[in-house]
């Protein structure tokens, strides 16, 4: 008999077509095949374009060679910030410091980075390696004009010592190639020569910068530990709260996975538009950068309603997670966003752990783009470099990695799985190269954590932002 309070089943209001349970799973396999595709040609991409060199231009002071000068400066300035402390010693033999300028030579992707290296072979005891590479540079005969003069001097500085270079010559090379060049022009002199004194003033700055980052990263991450360790006993006990909640639809799984894609596939190209346009009006380009956080909306389109799309985005301050919104939620999701980033202190230190033993394996060396922007960047510019660290990538890139594509992942499989799928992703685009995969894959997965305890977006946001201010704020004041 039939219960009367029981509707009758009605098959015009079964999911039709595409909207089934085996519909939603071929289209969600479409969209990951599709993504995977993207993500793959991102990453060939990055591959091709990095270790290709430039064109070595007419005039190379254009060139700074941001890596080769910091590590240059780091190198020469460990002994004389570790011969200052009280107790100090010699913190590496001159063998190990040749060592290390041997693998930035085979890392080296033009011959003006080749040139320019030998200043340091000849820095740390091994002249005739030096010279010996500057006459093969000259035989090849592929220098340009205006290098191979610059070689000639360079060669000459280090055979007959900076005495026999003429005031305009020390110029010439410091002009053309910065730091290196000024260390080629006062090899052997001391202190009261005005040029070797400047040499060695910078290499103190950026030694001391760098060893104190390192202090200061591993006191960080001594907090962050005891703070990581608390939360995990906090988790198992059941008294710290997961406020992230799974999309319930697959409407907005799909959606959310779809804008997620056409961000991937769609991001290069803005920013090469970007570029472009920033020639011709410096407004626009800002304007093309942001403008593709429009996709983030692409969900609307496609029958979510605002209050899910925000709620899967984390463009909320807790009150979509039933926590207290406005600016009492904005202040608590801050200082979560705090605590986050010191709770991923230990995992990213022991990431880098591991980049330093595959670097030492492989002899290769990382380096992201943006850091050779920081060797010619002025005040506008380091402004620039700063909005785009510190404002676009952790509001654009928290929103389709930890927004988009970690919600439309978390609502079929775990926290941990979606975390690390997310953050290998996010890491692969990223234009450093393999080896810093490890790295910012660990961030990511970190940033996803965050997600996944505060359900808001505003918390890893602010952790994003922390990591990169810091690190390009450590940059700066090492080169200045």
């Amino acid at each position: 008999m039939t219960d009367p309070t029981t509707p009758e089943h009605d098959p015009s209001q079964e999911p039709q077509g595409f909207e089934t349970r085996t519909g939603w799973a071929v289209g969600a396999a479409v969209l990951w095949v599709l993504l995977i595709g993207v993500v793959a040609l991102i990453a060939v991409f990055q591959a091709q374009r990095g270790p290709a060199a430039p064109a070595t231009p007419v005039d190379p002071k254009d060139t700074p060679s941001f890596i080769l000068e910091f590590s240059g400066r780091y190198l020469a300035g460990v002994p004389l910030v570790m011969n200052g402390l009280p107790g100090g010693s010699q913190a590496m033999t001159q063998d190990q410091m040749v060592e290390q300028v041997d693998l930035l030579a085979r890392n080296a992707k033009s011959d003006l980075e080749r040139l320019r290296i030998t200043s340091l072979w000849a820095e740390f005891g091994a002249r005739e390696r030096a010279i010996e590479k500057i006459d093969d540079l000259l035989a090849s005969g592929a220098l340009e004009p205006g290098l191979a003069e610059d070689a000639a001097l360079f060669r000459r500085a280090m055979h007959d010592g900076p005495v026999s270079l003429s005031d305009d010559e020390k110029t010439r090379l410091s002009e053309r190639h910065h730091w290196l060049g000024r260390l080629a022009a006062s090899l052997g002199a001391d202190e009261s020569d005005s040029i070797r004194a400047t040499v060695l003033r910078d290499a103190r700055r950026t030694a001391g910068t760098f060893i104190g980052a390192i202090v200061c990263a591993f006191v960080l991450g001594a907090i962050g530990f005891l703070l990581l360790i608390i939360g995990i006993i906090l988790l198992a006990s059941g008294s710290l709260r997961r406020w992230y909640h799974p999309a319930d639809s697959p409407r907005a799984r799909i959606a959310h996975l779809e804008s997620a894609v056409l961000f991937l596939i769609l991001l290069f190209p803005a920013q090469y538009a970007a570029a472009v346009v920033g020639e011709l009006w410096r407004p626009g380009k800002l304007i093309l950068f942001w403008s593709i956080l429009a996709l983030a909306l692409w969900p609307l389109a496609r029958g979510v309603d605002w209050t899910t799309l925000r709620r899967g985005l984390g463009w909320h301050a807790g009150s979509l997670c039933g926590l207290r919104g406005g600016a009492v939620g904005l202040a608590r999701e801050l200082g979560c966003g705090v605590l986050g980033y010191l709770a991923g202190v230990p995992l990213v230190l022991l990431s880098v752990a591991v980049v330093a033993l595959i670097t030492w394996l492989t002899q290769q060396t990382a380096s992201h783009p943006v850091t050779e922007g920081i060797g010619r960047a002025g005040a506008a510019d380091l402004v620039a470099i700063y909005v785009l660290a510190c404002l676009w990538a952790p509001i654009v890139e928290e929103t389709f990695f930890r927004g988009a594509l970690y919600h439309s992942m978390r609502g079929t499989v775990g926290a941990i799985l979606s975390g690390v799928v997310t953050g290998l992703i996010f890491a692969v685009i990223h234009p450093q190269g393999w080896l810093g995969v490890p790295i910012i894959a660990t961030l990511g997965f970190n940033l996803a954590m965050v997600r996944e305890w505060r359900g808001s977006a505003i918390a890893p946001m602010l952790s994003h932002a922390m990591v990169n201010g810091g690190t390009f704020t450590v940059l700066i004041i090492a080169m200045s």
